[in-house]
């Protein structure tokens, strides 16, 4: 629906990789969550932001 409205969306709770590939297969494009990142402080925000970027561990 979001993209017949040219939006984008964004999954929540991406807690493990089932999660994450079902995601991946009906077209979400972005996600959040465990799987992905868990909380950190800012001052590691680039480098594990880099990371996550190379391994294209996002939706």
């Amino acid at each position: 629906m979001s993209h017949s409205l040219d939006k984008r969306s964004v999954a929540e709770y991406v807690e493990s990789k089932e999660i994450f590939d079902a995601l991946k297969e009906i077209g979400i494009d972005y996600g959040q969550g465990y799987y992905i990142s868990r909380p950190l402080p800012v001052e590691q925000l680039t480098a594990v932001l880099q990371t996550i970027l190379s391994e294209k561990t996002a939706c």
